[in-house]
């Protein structure tokens, strides 16, 4: 499908700045969020309960944009409620690997063309053929870790296609498990234990197979051992929105020409970033740096 073919040059540049802005500044909360847990670890305080909501706000944060930039882009006379507020609806299809037919689909807002001219539109790149990025499978404490690089779609293939998309089922499994309270049951999902103790080995076209948030905690029989979002984890999927959002919208400021300023600030792919209010000076993703695509 082609982007903003049916807008004006200043409307769909309008449209886009807005959405770029609006994701700009809720993964700034998010960062902040990593920042108070590093301030109150330091104070010797207990700041586990600030994973869920930061593992779940930067989930939530990717399908907003990925939602409104597929819309934005495809729909005509697209637009949100009121200034300030969300869309009148999203697709949640635009943000997260679906399956149909037995078979694993990337997320729509990949698969958008990166061509103004619908008849220009085969063979062309697209969206997600510019996601690249460090990757984090793992986590020890509050660090991520586990980083696998993933290339961007002209040299990524099977296993980076994969690894992406383990991360990005497993971001809206613990996203779920965060706002509804459904640790155990997104837990005992992935692993499908019956009740004679042996597990279900489930394919990859199963959704409920990327359960990456494990934690040594979980006990299924024991209600007072629930599986946990460790700290971690959750900075990992702050990295790997940080990265796609950012991916995103240098592919598209490039393809039609707007203003590349509506990027997200290149020191948030550092190792700390050098300013910004309640995030100067701290450490985000465990002394690693992330990519930022040029």
């Amino acid at each position: 499908m082609a982007l903003y073919k049916d807008y004006t040059y200043e409307e769909a540049a309008a449209k886009f700045r807005r959405i770029a802005r609006d994701a700009r500044e809720q993964l700034r909360d998010v960062l902040k969020m990593i920042a108070l847990h590093e301030k109150e670890l330091v104070a010797g305080l207990d700041a586990a309960y600030l994973n869920p909501s930061t593992a779940l706000m930067a989930a939530a944060v990717w399908e907003r944009f990925a939602s409104d930039l597929y819309l934005s882009a495809t729909e005509p006379g697209w637009s949100r409620a009121g200034d300030g507020d969300a869309a009148v609806r999203g697709d949640k299809q635009a943000a997260w690997p679906r399956v149909a037919n037995g078979r694993v689909l990337p997320p729509k807002i990949a698969e958008l063309s990166l061509c103004a001219d619908e008849t220009e539109a085969q063979n062309v790149a697209t969206i997600g053929d510019a996601w690249t990025g460090w990757v984090s499978t793992g986590w020890f404490g509050k660090r991520p870790t586990g980083w696998v690089f993933v290339p961007d779609g002209g040299e990524r293939g099977e296993a980076g296609d994969r690894v992406l998309r383990t991360a990005l089922l497993g971001a809206r499994s613990a996203r779920d498990a965060a706002a509804h309270g459904l640790f155990f049951k997104k837990a005992d999902d992935a692993t499908m234990t019956k009740a004679d103790g042996k597990q279900v080995v489930l394919d990859s076209s199963h959704e409920a197979w990327h359960y990456d948030w494990w934690s040594d905690n979980h006990d299924r029989m024991n209600p007072n051992r629930k599986p946990t979002i460790q700290s971690g984890y959750a900075r990992g999927k702050a990295a790997l929105f940080v990265q796609l959002v950012d991916a995103s919208i240098a592919a598209v400021a490039g393809a039609c020409g707007f203003d590349p300023s509506s990027r997200l600030p290149s020191d948030w792919f550092d190792v700390s970033p050098k300013s910004g209010a309640g995030i100067a000076g701290i450490e985000l993703w465990g002394g690693e740096y992330l990519h930022r695509v040029r």
